[in-house]
C-alpha cells in the first residue's frame, strides 16, 4: 500500500486505464512516518473535474456513488490507521487528463483536503 506523509495537501498524480476497475489503496502518514488517525472524521469523497473551475465529472464518496451504471466509492473503515481505499467496478469516463481533490469531513461539515493532483486516465491498449 503506497504511504502518503502529510503536513499539509500533497500534490499525488493518480494515473489509470478507461474502463478499467480501479483500486486504490493508501496511508496517510505525519512527517515522523506514523499513522495518522482519522477516527473523528465520518466521511470521504474525492471530485474528478475537467479543471477547478468546471463541475465534476465523476465524484467518489464514503457513501457511495453511482455514474453511467457504475459506482465509485471510498473505503474509509480503517481510518483510524490513515488507511483509504479509493474503488470503482468500471471507470466510465472518457481517456483525458483532468483534476481530482480528495478531502474528508466530520459530522460537523468541517472538512480536510488531504491530496490533490492530476487524475490521468489513459485508453486502453488490449480490448
Amino acid at each position: 500500500m503506497p504511504s502518503i506523509n502529510i503536513n499539509a495537501t500533497v500534490t499525488v498524480d493518480l494515473i489509470t486505464k478507461a474502463t478499467d476497475l480501479l483500486s486504490f489503496p493508501f496511508q496517510v502518514l505525519d512527517d515522523n512516518s506514523n499513522a495518522v488517525n482519522f477516527s473523528g472524521y465520518t466521511g470521504a469523497k474525492m471530485t474528478v473535474k475537467d479543471n477547478e473551475l468546471l463541475n465534476e465529472i465523476i465524484s467518489f464518496s464514503s457513501t457511495g456513488s453511482t455514474f453511467s451504471g457504475n459506482t465509485y466509492s471510498i473505503d474509509i473503515s480503517n481510518r483510524n490507521v490513515g488507511a483509504f481505499t479509493i474503488n470503482c467496478n468500471s471507470l466510465a469516463i472518457q481517456a483525458d487528463e483532468y483534476q481530482y481533490d480528495f478531502q474528508i469531513y466530520n459530522g460537523n461539515g468541517a472538512k480536510t483536503t488531504i491530496m490533490q493532483g492530476k487524475f490521468i486516465v489513459m485508453d486502453s491498449i488490449t480490448n
